[in-house]
């Protein structure tokens, strides 16, 4: 996140050295952030639209791909079992109406006219040259992630996502086919893990209070206070009051909520002051200490960024992801996560798995294809034991589900045109899961 005093300092020594002098019009910068903020909906506007029906078809994603038949089950699969965005009206509950809305293409194309008439009011705007820059990228990000949202459930959607998003994991140097940077790095590490195991950071409660130094009063506050430290996991509720009891350390978190949610994994949503927690799983222990540390940097992030002037600095510069998620990924291990935990483990398998998924071969024909199917990518990940790392999920099914996700599910080719480098042929598949390794 940019610093509001950096910069306004920045600019200050510049106008002291004889630089032009750059004004503050904080009154038409204001209406600009207003007409910014409401540019999206708040909730429900995403990756891709989850199906009424989305939850069974994980489900059975996953009973395929443990069956050995995932290829199959695949083959063919309309994709209005799949997404909202494909679905028919009647079968979705209000939540997802409004998420079906908010992707049609008209919608999608609305949202990006009026983005592009945000950029050039932004030329009247009387800023900083540096300020204009990190305005225009951030409207910019918002059109291309509705360019790319068009695309949902067909292979074009992998084209977009190259093209307008997260270049700087992938590797260009092989001049065939795309691969995820440090993918070796990746592979050698649950090699390693294999062979020795996976240690543990908290094996009880009592070790994560320690750790956090959680005090009595914090734990009274939220009704914990008479609860076994020797736990080794805790189900939502107590999961919700802890991280609640984490939240109330600062005034400046009064306002935000902990939110049960379907998904299997944990998030932060900065603009709404949401700590997003998965509703029907019990927590270990371990992977709650994980929690606090990684989401927890997302929340501290959100709460420092709430306190600068520009909305950039608030909810995250056009190209924050790397930097966020890295910081998040390094405030584990600062806060002593052992080399070679289970979570580490995930991010390597996920780039590893991306990677996989990224490579092509020619057959007998001559005739260019992916060279992993989805049930050869899961039964690589579970050579490797992902399907028995969580004893709560099947985190080989779960990393095949990301790295697919808003994809058709066929596996097809599509074309990239890389600006300065030569076409290549990518079978489908959604890389941003590298970004976290």
């Amino acid at each position: 996140m940019l610093d509001t005093e950096a910069t306004i300092k920045f600019i200050e020594e510049r106008e002291r050295a004889g630089g032009k002098r750059e004004s503050l019009d904080w009154d038409q910068l204001t209406a600009l952030e207003q007409e910014l903020n409401r540019l999206t909906p708040d909730k429900n506007y995403g990756l891709i639209s989850g199906a009424a029906r989305l939850p069974d078809f994980l489900q059975d994603l996953t009973k395929a791909l443990e069956a050995g038949n995932a290829d199959d089950y695949l083959r063919g699969k309309p994709l209005n079992e799949i997404y909202v965005l494909h679905a028919e009206t009647d079968q979705l509950t209000d939540s997802q109406q409004e998420k079906k809305a908010n992707h049609q293409k008209n919608k999608l194309a609305e949202i990006i006219n009026q983005a592009k008439q945000i950029l050039e009011r932004l030329k009247e705007v009387d800023l900083p040259q540096l300020l204009k820059q990190e305005y225009e990228k951030k409207i910019n990000k918002i059109i291309d992630a509705a360019e790319t949202l068009k695309h949902v459930g067909r292979s074009e959607f992998t084209r977009e996502m190259i093209l307008r998003s997260y270049p700087q994991v992938l590797d260009f140097s092989n001049q065939k086919q795309l691969a995820t940077r440090y993918a070796q790095q990746a592979k050698e590490e649950l090699e390693i893990a294999r062979e020795g195991g996976a240690p543990i950071w908290f094996s009880n409660l009592g070790e994560l209070l320690d750790k956090f130094r959680f005090k009595p009063d914090e734990l009274t506050a939220v009704e914990l206070h008479n609860i076994d430290h020797t736990l080794t996991e805790l189900n939502f509720f107590q999961a919700k009051k802890l991280i609640q009891a984490w939240l109330n350390r600062s005034p400046q978190f009064k306002d935000w909520q902990i939110i049960g949610v379907d998904s299997s994994s944990a998030s932060v949503r900065a603009k709404s002051k949401e700590v997003k927690l998965p509703k029907n799983t019990t927590f270990s222990i371990d992977r709650l200490g994980v929690l606090l540390a990684h989401e927890g940097f997302h929340v501290l992030r959100a709460g420092n960024g709430e306190l600068q002037r520009f909305i950039f600095a608030r909810l995250g510069c056009a190209e924050y992801l790397a930097d966020e998620e890295g910081g998040a990924s390094f405030m584990e291990l600062l806060l002593g996560e052992p080399r070679g935990h289970q979570r580490q483990l995930v991010l390597a398998a996920r780039n590893y798995a991306i990677h996989l998924a990224m490579q092509t071969e020619t057959d007998e024909h001559g005739q260019l294809h992916a060279q992993y199917s989805i049930q050869q990518i899961y039964n690589t990940l579970c050579q490797y034991g992902l399907d028995k790392i969580d004893p709560n999920m099947n985190v080989a099914a779960w990393i095949v589900e990301r790295i697919f996700r808003g994809t058709s599910y066929q596996r097809e080719l599509v074309t990239i045109n890389v600006p300065g480098r030569k076409s290549y042929q990518v079978p489908e598949v959604v890389h941003k899961d590298a970004v976290y390794y």
